[in-house]
C-alpha cells in the first residue's frame, strides 16, 4: 500500500523525510472548518480557498473541501510487519486515513520526531 509520508521536524517539504521515499504528484485536499460553501465564501480565507488552482469544491463531513495538485513524498509499505519495522526505527508515527487533508488518494504517515533539519 502506498502512503504519503512526512516528518514533523522538517519544514522544507523538498527534503526527503525517510530513506526509500519518492516524490510524486498527488491530489491534496484543502479542508476548512466551516459547514457550508456559503460560509466559506464569507470567511477571511475565501480568496485562497476559491482562487488557487482548487477544484471539486464540496461540503463533506461537516467541513468544506477542495482538491488541488501538488507534490508529496510517498512510500510503499506492503505488510504490517514493514509498518511495524518503520514504527520501531522511527520515533512516534501518526497514521491518517485516505481523504485526510494531505492526500485524496493515500493514507498519510507523519513521523513525530525531535530532530531538527
Amino acid at each position: 500500500m502506498k502512503f504519503t509520508i512526512s516528518r514533523a521536524s522538517v519544514i522544507d517539504d523538498k527534503i526527503c523525510p525517510i530513506e526509500g521515499a519518492s516524490r510524486e504528484n498527488i491530489i491534496r485536499v484543502d479542508k476548512r472548518i466551516v459547514t457550508t460553501l456559503d460560509e466559506a465564501r464569507d470567511a477571511h480565507w475565501a480568496r485562497t480557498f476559491f482562487h488557487r488552482d482548487n477544484r471539486n469544491f464540496r461540503e463533506e463531513n461537516g467541513c468544506v473541501k477542495a482538491d488541488y495538485d501538488t507534490k508529496a513524498w510517498t512510500i510503499e509499505i506492503q505488510t504490517l510487519d514493514e509498518l511495524l519495522k518503520l514504527a520501531n526505527t522511527e520515533e512516534d508515527l501518526i497514521i491518517s486515513p485516505i481523504g485526510n487533508w494531505i492526500s485524496k488518494d493515500y493514507p498519510h504517515i507523519e513521523i513525530h520526531d525531535e530532530q531538527q533539519y
